[in-house]
């Protein structure tokens, strides 16, 4: 019973770094796509000039 329990605990501490980990990815590639947004958007009003 306490290994099931401390087992328990120990999956949900993994599950926890992986969504961290996952959630700072996702923070990086959507700072990634945003800086290539504000390139296409600029060379966009260039193009419309």
């Amino acid at each position: 019973p306490m290994q099931n329990g401390i087992n328990k605990v120990g999956v949900k501490i993994a599950e926890q770094l992986d969504y961290v980990t996952t959630v700072k990815k996702l923070v990086k590639e959507n700072k990634n796509l945003q800086s290539q947004l504000d390139e296409v958007s600029a060379e966009n009003r260039l193009l419309q000039q």
